[in-house]
């Protein structure tokens, strides 16, 4: 007989047969039955001096843009056109600590970053030379957001009331470098002021603005709190959204769409701002926790892919002794299914925007061969336009703009426990003149039985792979090779 099989769901967590998709990787979750390719990190000339422990971009009211990022000591500053970090530090080192990072925020003409260790920084898009302490009243602080029209910071430390970590203190309304005495008149007057959440929820562990219809929803350790401003006196309202589910990944907290997609301590969540709904559960939940390391939750990151329309989950697997993100999971909300993890190797996930290059400021690329990407790629058009971007572990900034990688998927099993499958061939359906597909058979004569694999084999003239084989259970393993023409 003949069958034409769709490639099926991701669902390691699950037994598997040949209507799933249990291993692989390199692809992404397309429409129904199909995967996409996956682009290689390709990185450009810019560096920073140590690992990347944070960055974001800025636009300002020109459209210019700018990527910004942090080290343990040091902060910088991207324009394009030279391919170079500038530091743009305060004149003392910063003291960022090995396990914390810097969270970074644009209000207004002004980008704010904060690593808690230090003062939050400020610094003014086309005016300010370096950073600068944003306020002496403001306090230190391991999480900031925008919401509404106030700066917001989270999980907090200053010299009156020293580390509150379920705290959050916001400026004035308007103005996010006004940040009088609590409990003061003047801080009454212009609406900015402080709360601490349960204490026992933990930690905050992310702030994340415009979820839903809220104005943001704080995320603690084990608990989510809704946050909506309705002015004087209260200024903003907080109301429990889910006691005992927050987040063990500050990074993993991902505002998208009127979403929050986030990590919880029992799997993958998204969360509507009235509702967080299981993504993970039965499907990669179960895999996730046993291939992450354990030690370097922190360096878990989420990062929602405007082009491909997809939440992005890098992290280290436990093959990463140094907490170096090796894997990356890919999830489509649109189809509500994942992908096996990308392999990769870089210091951090995140998202940053196109800069925009003449011919001539190519040159600092080196030639074309050596492009981190082709010439009509939106890398080059600038405008802001928003790519999957990161740091690799030699520090130097890129974009998942390369080469089209190796990519691979696994069947669950052919159920062939009441009698016999005779294998005589695999047809693999990859679009493409050029992309080159093989295949191998898994095979076993019970389920408790180890799979055995052929080798892998090449098609024939007119496409068809062939095999020679008889099982109970028979399971097809695709491998396109990188580089082929293939979407």
């Amino acid at each position: 007989c003949s069958d034409l099989t769709p490639f099926g769901e991701y669902l390691p967590d699950m037994p598997g047969d040949i209507s799933t998709v249990i291993a692989g990787k390199n692809v992404y979750p397309r429409a129904t039955g199909t995967y996409g390719r996956v682009q290689a990190f390709a990185t450009a000339v810019a560096s920073v001096a140590a690992r990347c422990q944070g960055a974001t971009m800025a636009m300002d009211s020109s459209g210019n843009v700018s990527i910004w990022a942090g080290t343990a000591t040091k902060l910088y500053k991207e324009s394009g056109g030279g391919s170079t970090f500038a530091d743009v530090s305060i004149a003392a080192n910063y003291t960022t600590g090995a396990a914390e990072s810097w969270e970074f925020c644009q209000y207004g003409e002004k980008v704010f970053a904060s690593n808690f260790a230090d003062a939050i920084q400020t610094y003014t898009l086309n005016v300010s030379a370096l950073f600068a302490v944003l306020s002496a009243g403001a306090p230190k602080a391991r999480h900031i957001a925008a919401v509404n029209n106030f700066l917001m910071a989270g999980n907090t430390n200053d010299g009156t009331y020293g580390a509150q970590t379920a705290r959050l203190w916001w400026s004035a309304i308007g103005d996010p470098t006004n940040w009088p005495t609590p409990a003061t008149s003047a801080a009454a007057a212009v609406e900015s002021g402080f709360i601490d959440l349960r204490n026992s929820a933990g930690w905050v562990q992310g702030i994340a603005p415009r979820v839903g219809a809220l104005d943001a929803i704080i995320v603690q350790e084990r608990g989510l709190t809704r946050c909506q401003y309705v002015g004087a006196p209260d200024v903003f309202a907080f109301q429990s959204l889910e006691g005992g589910r927050g987040s063990p990944a500050p990074n993993s907290i991902t505002p998208y769409g009127g979403f929050m997609f986030y990590l919880g301590e029992d799997g993958f969540y998204a969360c509507d701002g009235a509702q967080s709904i299981p993504i993970g559960a039965g499907k990669v939940d179960k895999y996730f926790f046993d291939s992450v390391n354990q030690s370097f939750m922190y360096r878990v990151c989420g990062v929602f892919d405007p082009v491909n329309h997809l939440w992005l989950v890098g992290y280290p697997s436990t093959a990463s002794s140094t907490g170096d993100i090796d894997r990356i999971l890919a999830f489509s909300p649109v189809t509500r299914r994942w992908a096996p993890p990308w392999e990769v190797s870089i210091e951090i996930l995140t998202k940053l925007g196109s800069l925009g290059y003449t011919l001539e400021q190519l040159d600092a690329f080196g030639t074309m061969e050596t492009l981190p990407a082709s010439l009509d790629s939106r890398l080059w058009t600038g405008s802001g336009k928003p790519l999957l971007s990161g740091f690799n572990t030699s520090h130097v900034v890129g974009y998942f703009t390369g080469a089209v990688t190796e990519a691979q998927l696994e069947t669950g099993d052919v159920d062939g426990s009441q009698s016999r499958y005779v294998v005589k061939g695999v047809r693999p359906l990859v679009d493409g003149v050029s992309a080159t597909a093989t295949a191998k058979i898994g095979y076993r004569d019970s389920r408790a039985a180890v799979t055995s694999y052929t080798a892998f084999n090449s098609a024939n003239r007119g496409g068809m792979i062939p095999f020679r084989l008889n099982a109970r259970f028979c399971r097809v393993v695709v491998n396109v090779a990188a580089s082929g023409g293939w979407d």
